[in-house]
C-alpha cells in the first residue's frame, strides 16, 4: 500500500484489469415474505427478465468476460437452466414453431454458476472463493438492487477505480421519504482536489441515529486483490455475518474508500416488497400502465386529504 502525496490517502497497487464479477445469490430473501419461500429472489421477474440476468446485462455491458454466480448447492440446477437452457422445455418451443423462444447463448462472457454456501455471510463466501480461483481484483452486482442508467453502473465504477486504484463503492442518492433508513448502509463522502471521491465514514443501519448523509450503498462493489485479508482482518464482534457493508466499513477505516457518484441513476431495492413492485412498474410499457390505472380508478373510490388539512373528502372516479 502506498501514500498518495498531499491528499495523505492510501491506495493499493491493484492490477486494474477488471474481468471477472460475481453475483451472489445465496440468501433467501425473508423480507419479501411470501414471494421468495419456492424460489430464490434473484429468479423474481422486473419487466420481460429476473432479475438474475438483469445483472448479467450490465455486467456483460460493462465488458466483462467472467461471470461467477456463487448460490446454495439445491439451486445450482434452477440457474444453469436459466443461463444454458433447459432441453425439455426447448423441445416443446421448437414442436410449437416459437424458435423466436430461443435466445441466441452465444456471447463473449461466460457464466459459471458454482455451489458454494457460507453462513458466516456473503463476504466470507467470496473470500473463499476469490481465494480458490486465485481471482485478483473484481467486481460484485447484488442483483436485488437494481440499477438503471444510461452507462451500466459497474462501467462507471471500473473507470473511477482505474483512476484511483482504491476499492470502490457506488453510492446514490437516498430516498429517504419512501425508504426504510433501517435497510440503508449510508455513506459520508468528500471530494479531493483531482475531483476523486472518497469516504471514511460508514453507517450501516442507522437504527434510532439520524442517517449521516443523503448518499448510500447500491449493492454494487470492485474489490483489489487484498479482499481475501480484509476479510481475515476485519472487526468481527457483534456481527452475525461478515456483509459487503462490513468490509466496507473496515476498508474506509483502514485509509479510505473510492466512491463513485450515481446521481442520476435509478435505484429499487426488489428485496424489499415496496421497492420490487416500485421496481415492476416502472418497467411495465407506459400503456399498458395507463391501462390497468384506468380500469382501477373507475372502480374504486380514492380518498383525497385537502391541502388545509381540516376535512376529508371523496371522488368517484367511476
Amino acid at each position: 500500500m502506498t501514500k498518495s502525496g498531499q491528499n495523505n490517502i492510501v491506495t493499493n497497487e491493484f492490477n486494474l484489469s477488471i474481468d471477472t464479477v460475481i453475483i451472489p445469490v445465496g440468501g433467501y430473501g425473508t423480507r419479501m415474505g411470501e414471494t421468495t419461500k419456492a424460489i430464490p429472489k434473484a429468479f423474481l421477474p422486473v419487466g420481460d427478465k429476473p432479475l438474475i440476468v438483469h445483472a448479467v446485462d450490465e455486467a456483460i455491458a460493462s465488458g466483462i468476460s467472467v461471470v461467477i454466480i456463487p448460490c446454495r448447492p439445491e439451486d445450482v440446477d434452477l440457474f444453469q437452466k436459466q443461463f444454458y437452457g433447459n432441453g425439455d422445455r426447448e423441445k416443446i418451443i421448437l414442436q410449437n414453431n416459437r424458435n423466436h423462444l430461443l435466445e441466441d447463448k452465444v456471447s463473449g462472457t461466460s457464466v459459471e454458476i458454482v455451489p458454494i454456501y457460507d453462513k458466516e455471510g456473503p463476504a466470507s463466501t467470496l473470500a473463499k472463493l476469490v481465494k480458490e480461483r486465485d481471482i485478483g481484483a473484481f467486481g460484485v452486482i447484488l442483483p436485488d438492487d437494481l440499477m438503471v442508467d444510461s452507462t451500466p453502473v459497474l462501467k462507471q465504477m471500473m473507470d473511477s477505480f482505474e483512476k484511483t486504484r482504491m476499492t470502490t463503492v457506488g453510492a446514490r442518492l437516498a430516498s429517504l421519504d419512501i425508504e426504510n433508513p433501517n435497510n440503508v448502509t449510508f455513506v459520508k463522502t468528500r471530494i479531493l482536489d483531482d475531483g476523486t471521491h472518497i469516504t471514511n465514514t460508514i453507517q450501516i443501519k442507522p437504527g434510532n441515529e439520524s442517517p449521516i448523509s443523503s448518499n448510500a450503498t447500491c449493492g454494487r462493489y470492485i474489490f483489489g486483490d487484498d479482499f481475501v485479508k480484509a476479510v481475515e482482518d476485519c472487526d468481527k464482534t457483534g456481527l452475525k455475518e461478515v456483509s459487503f457493508s462490513a468490509i466496507i466499513r473496515h476498508y474506509a477505516n483502514d485509509g479510505g474508500v473510492g466512491v463513485t457518484p450515481l446521481n442520476d441513476a435509478k435505484f429499487y431495492d426488489c428485496g424489499d416488497p415496496a421497492g420490487y413492485m416500485r421496481a415492476q412498474a416502472a418497467f411495465i410499457p407506459a400503456n399498458i400502465l395507463m391501462e390497468a390505472f384506468a380500469k382501477v380508478a373507475g372502480t374504486q373510490t380514492i380518498v383525497n386529504l385537502d391541502l388545509d388539512k381540516n376535512h376529508d373528502s371523496t371522488l368517484d372516479i367511476g
